[in-house]
């Protein structure tokens, strides 16, 4: 009787190291678990933290990059002659739109003057944009297009030689028709200026109808080239 008390004793003992045993593995499996998870959300902070700081110095290289550009465009391009420009102009004979709106981009970058922008149209710019409207098969494209007419068409020279493309169809349907406002605007601003060419044997100068908002009257503009273009032939015959 007197060794049960005893086994009794070592076995409560051994079940207690048991426990606390178990205690500290699962102590210890918990600190484990503590420290990857840890691990693994500290990893995650650092990639996220690295990620917004690569994404920061991209904004600010393409920022530098912008005005770089910028800068170069309105003074470098302009003081590089007539290289650059004949150049522009055989950008805008290449079937790839985008080398087309490159050329055409440059050359509203060069036309800063009078002398520019009649080296432009001795460089058969204005023909080559003309080609480049008509061709086109988006509004970026059309808008480059207008965009660089609009700049250049300050000079008589370079009106005449629009007027000479035939290009007044064309603008009046870009200027009533496209979906593109800003191309809108530069449709009618040139044929603004080409209505107040005087006709050659008439005497009178054509001259865009516009309504009571101060739009094109696309119908009455139509008409009246129309007319123009009868009276030209009859003239000339």
């Amino acid at each position: 009787m007197g060794r049960i008390p005893v086994l009794l004793a070592r076995a409560l003992m051994r079940s207690s190291g048991i426990r606390q045993s178990s205690a500290r593995h699962a102590s210890a499996s918990t600190v484990a678990q503590r420290r990857a998870l840890s691990t693994t959300f500290g990893s995650q902070g650092a990639e996220a933290l690295e990620q917004e700081t690569e994404r920061k110095a991209g904004w600010m290289l393409k920022g530098i990059a912008a005005v770089t550009l910028t800068y170069v465009g309105f003074n470098v391009f302009p003081l590089m002659g007539d290289s650059m420009v004949k150049h522009s102009v055989a950008l805008l004979r290449t079937q790839d739109p985008y080398f087309k709106r490159s050329g055409a981009s440059r050359l509203t970058l060069i036309a800063t003057d009078d002398d520019r922008r009649l080296r432009i149209v001795n460089a058969g710019g204005v023909a080559g944009l003309v080609n480049m409207l008509e061709s086109a098969t988006d509004d970026e494209t059309r808008r480059e297009a207008v965009k660089a007419l609009t700049t250049i068409s300050q000079i008589d020279a370079a009106i005449e030689a629009l007027d000479a493309t035939g290009v007044q169809p064309l603008l009046v349907n870009l200027a009533c028709s496209s979906l593109d406002l800003e191309s809108q605007q530069y449709a009618t601003t040139l044929l603004e200026r080409l209505s107040f060419m005087t006709a050659a044997g008439i005497g009178r100068l054509m001259r865009p109808s516009l309504s009571a908002t101060g739009r094109l009257s696309c119908h009455a503009a139509s008409d009246s080239f129309d007319w123009f273009w009868s009276m030209s032939s009859s003239v000339v015959l």
